[in-house]
């Protein structure tokens, strides 16, 4: 990476990703001017008044073409509708990021930008239940696999490049980087991050239905529940769209889950005592491979 100041990072939205990357950078010096763009102004305000960030920039039309690197940290419509109205702004030799969750629909779209702007998918496998600039962390990637999709398997030496490039920014702020293709990121992440957040959500959801019948509400309560729905508290439009991006794969893990459901249902209702031993004792070494 060029140790020049010139370099400039732009950054598509200040929530707890882009906030947490923003901070991430000038925590540990990197060679560059960041700006970012937000239509929330007040995070705007507060990211430049931290010193998170060098430049504010009130239009995207203008920001895009001034940047090395342009990241979205936006939710995955936004991207989708994003690269598609602002295309004409990128230049050739750009590097273009994002840090959506579903990686095929990105993919898709990203087909529209110029020849020779080098669009390589991301998604940093960190987060929180909560959003937004100020529960933002410079140590939230720490550690953390940050997924990058290269655009095709043969690139040229410029895309080779842009990607060590990008790699090199993601190892410095801490986070691991892995290659991995759209079709592989989208059924992984169905599995290991989508379908715990859909059974939190329906967890909470019967909770929410039967919990009036309890004679002390919530009281009872412990670790194990607290644990297995905190992510239902994550953001409903974001995880909406989630969802709907990743549907066919998703669809096929809950398919795989509802037999579990069903097989565990029929157990009991034959008081099956060895094969509830035998299904739990399998659980437990699986969660053992983790």
């Amino acid at each position: 990476m060029s140790a020049h100041n010139s370099r400039s990072i732009l950054i598509i939205g200040l929530g707890l990703i882009g906030g947490s990357l923003a901070r991430a950078i000038q925590a540990k010096g990197y060679p560059a001017k960041i700006y970012a763009y937000d239509r929330n102004r007040s995070a705007l305000a507060d990211a430049l008044e931290q010193g998170w960030i060098d430049v504010a920039q009130p239009s995207l039309a203008k920001a895009i073409p001034q940047a090395d690197i342009v990241v979205w940290a936006v939710p995955v419509n936004t991207i989708c509708q994003g690269l598609t109205e602002y295309a004409a702004y990128f230049r050739p030799g750009q590097i273009v990021t994002d840090v959506g969750s579903v990686k095929r629909r990105i993919f898709e779209t990203a087909c529209s930008l110029p020849p020779g702007v080098h669009f390589i998918g991301g998604h940093p496998m960190a987060g929180k239940e909560t959003d937004g600039i100020e529960t933002s962390d410079p140590q939230l990637f720490v550690g953390r696999p940050w997924v990058l999709v290269p655009q095709t398997e043969q690139y040229s030496l410029e895309y080779a490049t842009a990607l060590a490039d990008l790699e090199n920014l993601i190892s410095m702020i801490g986070a691991q980087p892995i290659r991995m293709s759209a079709t592989e990121h989208d059924k992984s992440v169905a599995l290991l991050s989508h379908l715990p957040q859909l059974v939190s959500a329906c967890l909470m959801n019967t909770a929410g239905e039967l919990v009036s019948e309890l004679p002390t509400g919530y009281l009872l309560a412990a670790g194990g529940f607290r644990d297995t729905t905190r992510i239902a508290g994550s953001n409903p439009e974001m995880w909406r769209d989630i969802y709907l991006a990743n549907k066919e794969e998703l669809l096929q893990v809950i398919a795989c889950y509802e037999l579990w459901l069903t097989k565990t249902k029929d157990l009991l209702e034959n008081h099956n005592e060895i094969a509830i031993l035998n299904l739990l004792n399998n659980a437990r070494q699986n969660r053992e491979h983790l």
